[in-house]
Parts: C-alpha cells; structure tokens; sequence
C-alpha cells in the first residue's frame, strides 16, 4: 500500500468553457472518492476563485494560483506541451507526475489516471513479503 495517495492536478482558467464544466465532477470526486484535488489558477485569480467557490467550498480551498507569467508557460511546465487547456495531471506522493490527461475530466477519466500512477508506482516498488 502507498503510503499517501497521488494528487490530480487541474489547470483551471475562468475562460475555458470545459474547465467550468468540469468542476462537478471534481467535487464529486473529492465527495465519493476522497481524492486530493488541486486546481492551479492560471488566470484571473478572483473570477476563478468566485466559480471554484461556487461548485464546492472544498475544491476552492485547494486551489492554489499559478505563478505570475502567461497561463500556456504555465502549462508547458506542467508537460502540457501544447498549453492547451483543459489539461490535468496525477503526482506520486512525491510530487512525481506519473499521469497526464488534456481534455475535459470525467469521473471514469479521473479514476483511470490515478489507477495507472499507482501501477507505475507499485510497479517500481513491489512490496515485500
């Protein structure tokens, strides 16, 4: 067993229709999983703490903002090489990114990609009998 659980990391911008609309399913997510959810602002800090705020008190006070610069930097940080949104990724434990996904978040979606990082991550550290 792991030892914590991996992160979903959501690039969030009040201007990407699909980033709006994914929200629910993030806070149901959050809900009926208990997954950790963050959601990086890339921009118009207000405006997108106002929406997250709206869907789920509990999203937005995982929400943190992106450093100052252009939101596609931001996203070709993360190993969104195009710095498109919607763009999400998984971390390990120890900040690793093991799972990237670009397009809108659906339950099933969001599940699969923390399934595959516990793969790879069990895969590197088979446990001992």
């Amino acid at each position: 067993m792991l030892s914590a659980t991996p992160v979903i990391e959501v690039y969030y911008a009040s201007s990407c229709a699909s980033c709006r609309l994914e929200l629910p399913t993030l806070a149901e997510l959050v809900r009926t999983d208990g997954a950790i959810v963050r959601i990086v602002i890339v921009d118009e800090e207000v405006r997108a703490l106002r929406e997250i705020r709206d869907v789920s008190p509990a999203l937005a006070r995982q929400a943190i903002v992106a450093q100052p610069g252009k939101p596609n930097d931001t996203l070709h940080a993360a190993g969104d090489s195009d710095g498109i949104l919607p763009y999400a990724r998984v971390l390990s434990p120890s900040g690793v990114a093991c799972a990237q996904w670009r397009g809108q978040m659906t339950l099933f979606r969001a599940r699969a990609l923390v399934d595959e990082c516990v793969r790879r991550l069990t895969s590197r550290h088979p446990q001992r009998s």
